[in-house]
């Protein structure tokens, strides 16, 4: 199934591709938006079809899901706690904007 849905997308992807790279001498300017729209568009489809296909793997069993307990303000690659940078927002270090 994953194959008949995206080798048509990636021939999309990879001509529209193309003719953004090489819009500026052969196509208006609003068609080079058009291509770029197509071209955004079919990436975005091509991240849902991903979904879909991943969410379909785990339901029928073929991917495993290791759950595991997440404690808030962890780092998860060291367990050290993570210590959040203070940031100052409108107003400066001292309080005055």
């Amino acid at each position: 199934m994953s194959h008949e849905l995206r080798t048509p997308l990636n021939s999309i992807i990879g001509f529209t591709q193309l003719l953004v790279k090489n819009s500026r001498d052969t196509l208006a300017p609003p068609q080079q938006e058009q291509v770029a729209h197509i071209n955004s568009s079919s990436q975005h489809l091509m991240a849902l079809i991903n979904d879909i296909l991943d969410i379909s793997r785990i339901e029928s069993g073929k991917v495993h899901i290791n759950l595991e307990p997440v404690y808030p303000g962890q780092h998860h690659s060291t367990g050290e706690a993570h210590r959040p940078q203070k940031r100052y927002l409108d107003n400066g270090p001292d309080g005055s904007e």
